[in-house]
């Protein structure tokens, strides 16, 4: 990637996005008090707008039975008394499409329930994890991450629930993502896209650590052709293994330590041992590419009740991870950019 490229890049996105607020790390005992009362939060919500469509279904039941019966009613009249077919049958269905008209106003407290949990509860909860700012339509831009090299070919990137803040002068965004191909109707890729710009220019060539075997076996020869294999420092009894490609292997070697690899395994287990990929390029940014499944910031059902504790003290132990792979590599980075 060129420098140009990448100071244009950099420029755009300051324009367009806010000043990140400052993440500021908290013990789990704090974190703990705050999700608990932002689950009463959300349980109130949840319950308002579960009333509110209860509520609203026990008028449209009432007055679909009066419709039903004034339609039959109207039916028999036309048909047995007048011998009207055409008013008869346009009776019943009148007395039909009604309600299915009703129910629509009726369904409409689900739909607002899940904008409002996006609106007013996920800000809070990004709040509370660590500060961060909340973003529900935003991800990284793909001109940015598809010259990572470790992005699958795809006809259409979708990225949601976007976080970002400032870390220790370091910049972080990440998001959920998922890729899709006009050949498969699900997602090639779901998970997580992390960015993070460091604060300096520290990073030597382009390097690429990946747990995904499959991946490296594919772009070994292809995409990867200008980089070459270097030894990673195995961490003892590490349950995750990763390979190594970099375009100059033996700054890489230096840059990359046994601490930072083993941090990356940590951070794979958190994610149910997704095999994860790592991307140093740019000389100061930082990728990760994290599959794991599911819609992590998604709304409970209406009807059931807000259990995000759980849930929360998941999501702070994967950003925990990532600010922690962040201060080991920049723990090593004075050495290695001498």
């Amino acid at each position: 990637m060129s420098d140009e490229f990448i100071k244009k890049v950099n420029a755009s996105r300051k324009k367009a996005e806010p000043e990140a607020p400052v993440i500021e790390r908290q013990d789990d005992a704090v974190f703990e008090r705050e999700i608990d009362a932002l689950i009463k939060y959300g349980e109130d919500r949840r319950l308002y707008f579960m009333k509110k469509h209860d509520s609203r279904g026990l008028m449209v039941m009432t007055l679909t039975l009066i419709l039903v019966v004034c339609g039959a009613g109207a039916f028999g009249w036309f048909l047995l008394m007048q011998y009207n077919i055409v008013k008869a049958a346009l009776s019943m269905v009148s007395a039909i499409f009604l309600p299915l008209l009703l129910g629509v106003w009726t369904n409409a407290p689900i739909k607002q329930y899940k904008v409002d949990y996006k609106k007013n509860f996920m800000p809070r909860m990004a709040k509370a994890l660590e500060g961060l700012n909340y973003y529900p339509s935003r991800g990284i831009g793909m001109k940015m991450v598809a010259r990572t090299g470790v992005i699958p070919a795809h006809d259409r990137y979708h990225a949601e629930d976007c976080f970002m803040g400032r870390y220790k002068g370091v910049k972080i965004m990440l998001s959920e993502a998922r890729l899709y191909s006009k050949k498969k109707p699900d997602p090639i890729f779901n998970g997580i896209f992390a960015l993070v710009e460091l604060g300096s220019e520290i990073i030597p060539g382009h390097i690429i650590i990946t747990a995904d075997k499959a991946m490296a076996t594919r772009s070994a020869s292809t995409r990867w052709q200008k980089l070459q294999s270097f030894a990673l420092p195995a961490p003892e009894d590490a349950p995750v293994s990763f390979l190594g490609f970099a375009d100059q292997p033996e700054q890489a070697s230096t840059a990359i330590s046994e601490t930072l690899v083993k941090e990356l395994c940590d951070t794979s287990i958190v994610f149910g041992n997704s095999p994860l990929s790592a991307v140093f390029f740019g000389k100061k940014y930082i990728f990760l590419m994290i599959p794991c499944v599911g819609d992590m910031f998604e709304a409970s059902e209406i009807f059931t009740p807000v259990t995000t504790r759980q849930h929360a003290m998941k999501c702070k132990r994967e950003i925990d991870k990532i600010l922690e792979v962040i201060d080991v590599f920049m723990a090593y980075a004075p050495e290695q950019s001498a």
